[in-house]
């Protein structure tokens, strides 16, 4: 009899530790980390973003299809077009009030971060900048994106997150 409530008590709490396991995919963090840099009297800058790579994915998977974002090496040649379409409407940047526009030019994996790098078109010159970092916030409320703006020597800092998702700069 001791042996069968031994057995029981097993089988039960090894069927709750699978039934309670936690999303292996969530993680405690909602961060992410952009760099937008200018050089002075350029026609073009580097957007730099270091995002987690469920993040990303889960991103991805949820405005273009769960079926269509898989993980394999070539992820980011494969997603290419999908990584440019979330984020331009997601990371809107406007220099001097006129919208620029940008293409992703480098992807690379390292760890569990994907290093996005973006070459973005605008004009020589700045003096005021405007960005909507909204990106993942539809998803995870809790995101928080961190902004570091260079333009020449001038540099400044910034924190996107679901209630503040406007940056405005002066230069």
């Amino acid at each position: 009899m001791v042996y069968w409530r031994c057995f029981l008590i097993l089988m039960l709490t090894t069927c709750m530790a699978f039934t309670f396991q936690e999303n292996p995919e969530n993680h405690a963090l909602y961060i992410s980390v952009v760099k937008i840099e200018h050089k002075t009297g350029a026609a073009t800058a580097k957007i730099h973003m270091r995002v987690f790579t469920d993040d990303l994915k889960s991103v991805l998977r949820n405005k273009f299809g769960y079926e269509a974002i898989r993980e394999k090496e070539t992820f980011c040649t494969d997603y290419e077009n999908y990584i440019n379409r979330y984020f331009e409407k997601q990371f809107i940047c406007s220099i001097n009030d006129g919208q620029t526009s940008f293409k992703l030019a480098d992807c690379e994996r390292t760890d569990e971060v994907y290093q996005l790098t973006f070459e973005m078109d605008c004009p020589e010159t700045w003096t005021t900048a405007q960005i909507n970092a909204g990106f993942f916030m539809e998803l995870f409320p809790k995101q928080s994106n961190v902004l570091h703006v260079e333009d020449g020597t001038t540099k400044r800092f910034g924190r996107a997150t679901k209630g503040n998702k406007i940056l405005k700069i002066r230069f």
